[in-house]
């Protein structure tokens, strides 16, 4: 019976994951889309901003690229994400919508599913079989050049963070757009906290962005998966020590 249900929800999970790769190609849904993660941004923006003293270092390199790109950063807080989005959004040359990996587990909530969803979430299947199976969707946004992927290279929610944790899905993006351009990001003061003292004001965030750049640019097609993996987490520990 359980295995049944696990099977009945992950096929339910599949069919969402299909439908929002399909949705962002028409303009209505992706004009929606654009509009909600424009109101996001900016209401993160103003919570972090006001309680959490967000900063941003080296913004300027946005400008000097064309979305979509691949983000990737570190990872400690279900927040990261949203503050990602509220550090970089309005940085970009042109308006993309900010599209990110969540487990299915994550979009079966009833209703803050549907709330993440509206923001760019969509489910990832660690283990359905390939890479390209388990990204189908970040290959087909990218393909369609219709919104930046933030990706997290550890897989998962680590404090410690570590080069030796990537894991190759990144690797294997990289390598299906080698001329998208990869933005390295390093939040700092991101470990979760009570909630009475984010309002307190104990929170202090920092986002520093660091140099873009592609596979490439890095001659990762020539690496093996896991290496690339290692050397694109490896950037985002030196925007720490750098910062």
């Amino acid at each position: 019976m359980c295995t049944y249900l696990n099977y009945s929800m992950f096929l339910t999970t599949k069919k969402l994951a299909v439908k929002f790769a399909s949705a962002v190609q028409y303009r209505s849904y992706y004009k929606m889309l654009l509009v909600c993660e424009v109101f996001a941004a900016l209401t993160v923006k103003c919570i972090y901003g006001f309680f959490a003293r967000l900063k941003v270092r080296n913004g300027e390199y946005l400008h000097l690229i064309d979305p979509p790109y691949l983000i990737v950063a570190n990872h400690a807080n279900y927040n990261d994400p949203f503050i990602i989005g509220a550090a970089s959004f309005f940085k970009q040359k042109k308006l993309l919508p900010y599209c990110f990996m969540t487990l299915p587990k994550f979009l079966e909530w009833p209703i803050r599913g549907k709330l993440i969803r509206l923001v760019g979430s969509f489910p990832v299947f660690p283990k359905a079989g390939s890479l390209d199976e388990s990204l189908e969707v970040a290959i087909r946004i990218l393909k369609e050049r219709r919104g930046s992927i933030i990706m997290f290279p550890e897989g998962k929610r680590n404090a410690q963070h570590h080069h030796q944790n990537a894991r190759p899905g990144i690797a294997h993006l990289m390598k299906k757009f080698p001329d998208i351009p990869v933005v390295p990001m390093f939040i700092s003061g991101n470990q979760p906290i009570p909630p009475l003292s984010f309002f307190l004001g104990r929170m202090k965030l920092m986002v520093t962005i660091g140099k873009p750049f592609t596979c490439r640019d890095i001659e990762g097609e020539k690496k093996d998966n896991i290496v690339l993996a290692r050397e694109v987490m490896q950037r985002i520990m030196e925007l720490e020590k750098n910062g």
